[in-house]
Formats: C-alpha cells, sequence, structure tokens
C-alpha cells in the first residue's frame, strides 16, 4: 500500500508540474508545440492510411465478384453483400422478393442496394421479380473467333502491352479502325459454301 501512495504521489506532482508548465508557457512556444504535433500526426496518418487502404483494397478484391445476389441475380464482390438469413428474420415478408438462390459457401446473400429497399419492405427496382431479369442468350450467339470477326462490323488493329507496374493491359500507338459490309462476307460465304456442296454432289 505504501508503494502504492508513493507512486500516486509522484504521478500527481508530474500532473501538477505541467500544468503549471502549460499555464506560464508563452504564447510562441504554445504555437511551436501545437505546430509539431499537427506535423507528426499528419506523417502518421499519411504512412498508415496509404497503407492500410491499399490493405483493404487487395483484402476486398482477392476474391472477384463471385457472390450472387438472391434478389437481382446479379455478381457482386464480398464487401458488397450481407447473408439473407438476417434479413429473413427481421422481416418474413421479404422471402417473396428472393429467389432462394446460393453461391458462395451455399449461403445466400443479397447486395447492399437490394437490401436498402427489402429493409423497408419496398420491392428493389434491379429485382428479378420487377421483370429485371437478364434474356437467356440464344445458342446461335455462342461463336468462335474466326466467326466473330467475319461477322464484325469494325475490326480494331491495336497493339497492348503490360504496364510494369501493376500489370495491366495498355494501348500503345495508334489504333487502326476497318469498316467492313457484312453482306459482302455473308455473300462470299454463302457462295462457297455452294460451291462445296455442289462439289460433293458431283463426286
Amino acid at each position: 500500500m505504501n508503494l502504492l501512495n508513493v507512486e500516486k504521489r509522484v504521478f500527481d506532482t508530474n500532473v501538477n508540474i505541467r500544468k503549471k508548465k502549460l499555464e506560464n508557457e508563452s504564447l510562441e512556444c504554445r504555437e511551436k508545440r501545437l505546430a509539431k504535433r499537427r506535423e507528426c500526426a499528419k506523417k502518421k496518418i499519411t504512412n498508415t492510411t496509404v497503407a492500410d487502404e491499399v490493405r483493404t483494397f487487395h483484402a476486398a478484391v482477392s476474391e472477384g465478384p463471385m457472390y450472387i445476389c438472391s434478389c437481382c441475380d446479379q455478381l457482386w464482390y464480398k464487401h458488397s453483400v450481407t447473408t439473407a438469413e438476417n434479413l429473413r428474420l427481421s422481416n418474413p415478408s421479404v422471402i417473396k422478393y428472393l429467389l432462394s438462390k446460393r453461391s458462395v459457401d451455399d449461403m445466400e446473400w443479397v447486395c447492399q442496394s437490394c437490401y436498402k429497399h427489402l429493409h423497408k419492405n419496398k420491392l428493389p427496382p434491379c429485382a428479378i421479380k420487377n421483370e429485371m431479369s437478364f434474356t437467356v442468350k440464344p445458342e446461335f450467339f455462342y461463336l468462335n473467333e474466326l466467326k466473330c470477326r467475319l461477322l464484325a462490323p469494325r475490326l480494331a488493329f491495336q497493339k497492348l502491352m503490360q504496364a510494369p507496374r501493376g500489370n495491366q493491359f495498355k494501348i500503345k500507338g495508334n489504333v487502326v479502325k476497318l469498316y467492313l459490309q457484312m453482306l459482302t462476307t455473308l455473300l462470299i460465304c454463302y457462295h462457297s459454301c455452294l460451291k462445296k456442296v455442289e462439289q460433293l454432289k458431283f463426286n
């Protein structure tokens, strides 16, 4: 107990000394002290926040858009979705707007934009129940690279290079565009197919 009392007295005396120094401090010394404190705070903020922001960005984008929203059926990142279980428990009438679709970790997810409307018991504007579903891609649109080039109305010739920092692709030099007529290419293909069919018949 005696040691604690002694330590407490020493601490109190130090505090009183600091208070007296601050009271007797001149305006110039006070301004210098505050300026030094501000500079140190700025250095700490700039050093920590940049590194922290980079880390949070890499952590957020590391997985990619793999989370399917059970309301709008769109792909989202992990930081943009929440579980649908809490929403179902808080508002059971939300079930009519959800598709009960599970994606990552075999769980049902809802994006933040849909969550804001569903939390207020409103239909989200991008919801599937609002007739905002994507049209099914027909089978004849699954073309290979050669067919895509033949049917493309424009062909772009450009030089892509990988940047030294970030490893992102960038365009170097000019971009040359060639405008093509689809009818001529289709007619050429049609006539060439007819010739092949005739050759097969004669053979």
